[in-house]
């Protein structure tokens, strides 16, 4: 049983074969919206007939030519299901597609697809003594000399215009036989007869190299500027780049990681919520497992957990699939055009970012891949990012970093970077830190982008600029004020350029630690949280700043002293990952509530700094 897949054009069409029976047939108007309509058209059909897609024992794809968005959806889509169910794929050109609807005719069958600009994509077939043979191969030509090379009477088939067929009509006479438009429409069903053909006689493809048909480079418009091609860089910047965050930006996974995660923490008997899933966006998993599961949790806990956690996100990928976010392509293909370096740099294994980019078709758009595997310490820690600068050999303050994600674009500025914050899985107001925040990659340009890095302007596009002054409590913790070290901590974050407008010592008591640490209430570390806080006197503070709440979580470094920065205050002053000396608000939400708790308006006191 085989699925095929054709998204060469605005009209797009699944099939299942099994042993040259149809089984079921879907044919769409999709326009360009293969992106958004592919998988739930999928979904579709297997509903229609009972079946899995765990039941496909190979993947049969139109390989074009056609549109290039489309191609590449539907390549991306088509590998990614060969890959995770471990079946054979094989790709058939568009074009012998539709001229094998019209093989029983015995005659030249030519197809033709609009190629833009007066020219016509065309390759011509014919079914002789059994045998389907290619006359005359994919290429691209125009109408006028097709007309010469016709010698014999002809089928014409495919996406032909109504000016192209009268065109054709005039110039050769009787030698054209046109189909009823209804005839001629491509169906899947022929895709899947020649590629079940092939599969079951052993041609298949290599999904890892599996490429669309391009007759001509796929038509991106370029940057406006005062001359041709893309706006220069910087003055001073001889050279600048793109870095990319993977999941979020140029594939959708949020729904499988999600499903991964909760699936992993409920076989443990812990409530793993939305909020938590958003908390831990763009961080590595032993992050979010220590965050989840408490600061406690062994390294040999973590690897188990984390290897878990892959199976059931490979196991939703299987299920599911995955494809591109909206605008991603088109983007990645202009800045390639526009010679503009870009890297990778996620915190995901490097075994899924690669994977995801092959099933994509686009390794090759890529000079460098950093994995969260390759540093010490993930986003929002800027070291990610540095080492992908560092292998492009761009420096950080040329390059632009597109994320989705809260801690990346922390990490982005913390790395002295521009920012792009795509705002598909997160509210807009979440993204705020980052330099520009869209909906959609499809509302970005090439020409945005540079703007962005030489000016801080994007013109049509609103630029986030200067942040608005932020709060932050800050404790010291039980461990560090025994120690004397409260002071150092303090006046280490005051040196960070944060004012300090409220200050207190006092020891908390258990309804005061339980409000503080509600949020962690139902985590199977929380009684032992509870019991540490309130174990001595604590120092609470508040700072005022740009971007506080950034600056004070980079200042205090990772929450593991053993993994924390190297002049950071966990790294400097704490014990362990139990005692680690200092807390710090983790978003302005959570400062606002935190502040009240500990301080009333009155006593915090605002003022001017002097330098």
């Amino acid at each position: 049983m085989y699925l095929a897949i054709d998204t060469s054009s605005d009209i797009a069409g699944l099939a299942i074969i099994h042993e040259g029976q149809i089984l079921v047939e879907i044919t769409w108007q999709c326009g360009r919206n293969h992106t958004v309509e592919l998988l739930p058209h999928l979904e579709s059909l297997l509903r229609q007939s009972s079946l899995n897609i765990k039941d496909m024992k190979g993947i049969i794809v139109a390989r074009g030519p056609g549109s290039f968005n489309g191609l590449r959806v539907g390549l991306g889509t088509a590998k990614g299901l060969a890959f995770s169910l471990s079946v054979p794929i094989v790709g058939v050109s568009t074009l012998e597609a539709a001229a094998y609807q019209h093989a029983e005719s015995g005659l030249p069958v030519c197809a033709i697809f609009n190629a833009g600009r007066g020219e016509i994509t065309h390759a011509v077939y014919q079914l002789t003594d059994g045998k389907w043979r290619c006359l005359a191969p994919e290429s691209l030509i125009t109408i006028n000399e097709l007309g010469d090379r016709v010698k014999e009477r002809t089928v014409f088939c495919g996406e032909p215009t109504q000016d192209m067929l009268e065109q054709l009509r005039t110039t050769l006479g009787e030698k054209v036989d046109i189909p009823p438009t209804a005839v001629r429409l491509r169906r899947a069903e022929s895709l899947a007869t020649l590629g079940e053909k092939r599969l079951t006689e052993g041609l298949y493809d290599d999904a890892a190299t599996l490429q669309p048909i391009y007759l001509r480079r796929p038509h991106i418009s370029q940057p406006k500027s005062k001359s041709a091609g893309a706006m220069p860089p910087p003055m001073d910047c001889k050279r600048i780049a793109v870095i990319w965050d993977m999941d979020g930006t140029i594939v959708n996974t949020a729904a499988q990681h999600f499903e991964a995660w909760q699936a992993v923490f409920r076989s443990r008997g812990v409530v793993f919520s939305r909020e938590d899933f958003k908390k831990g966006f763009g961080l590595r998993n032993d992050d979010i497992i220590r965050d989840v599961l408490g600061q406690q949790t062994s390294q040999e806990e973590i690897d188990s957990i984390s290897r878990e956690k892959t199976e059931f996100f490979r196991e939703a990928v299987r299920c599911e699939g995955v494809g591109p976010m909206p605008g991603a392509m088109a983007l990645l293909e202009a800045l390639h055009r526009s010679n503009i370096p870009m890297a990778v740099a996620s915190s995901a294994p490097r075994q899924n970012t690669n994977t995801f980019l092959k099933m994509l078709g686009i390794e090759s758009l890529f000079e460098a891949v950093v994995s969260g595997e390759e540093v010490v310490n993930g986003k929002p820690n800027p070291q990610i990012f540095l080492l992908a600068a560092e292998k492009l050999n761009i420096e950080p303050r040329c390059c632009a970093v597109i994320e989705d994600a809260v801690g990346g674009v922390a990490a982005a500025r913390a790395a002295g970077m521009r920012s792009v914050g795509v705002a598909a899985n997160h509210p807009k107001e979440s993204l705020k830190l980052a330099d520009v925040v869209v909906d959609s990659l499809a509302e970005l340009t090439v020409s945005d982008i540079e703007k962005l890095i030489q000016t801080c302007d994007t013109g049509r596009l609103k630029y986030n600029g200067g942040h608005k002054m932020e709060r932050s409590l800050v404790l010291v913790k039980p461990d560090a004020v025994e120690r004397g070290f409260s002071g150092a901590i303090i006046g280490r974050l005051e040196s960070a350029g944060l004012t300090l407008v409220a200050l207190k010592m006092l020891r908390m008591d258990r309804a005061l630690a339980e409000r503080h640490y509600a949020p962690h209430k139902e985590k199977p570390f929380f009684k032992e949280l509870i019991s540490f806080i309130t174990s001595g006197p604590i120092v609470a503070a508040v700072f005022e700043g740009d971007d506080a709440i950034r600056t004070i979580r980079a200042v205090m470094g990772a929450t593991d002293p053993a993994r924390a920065e190297s002049g950071s205050l966990r790294k400097d002053f704490g014990i362990n990952i139990e005692r680690n000396a200092v807390h710090g608000s983790d978003s302005v939400k959570t400062a606002e509530h935190e502040v009240k708790l500990f301080f009333k308006d009155s006593e915090i006191l605002s003022y001017e700094r002097k330098q």
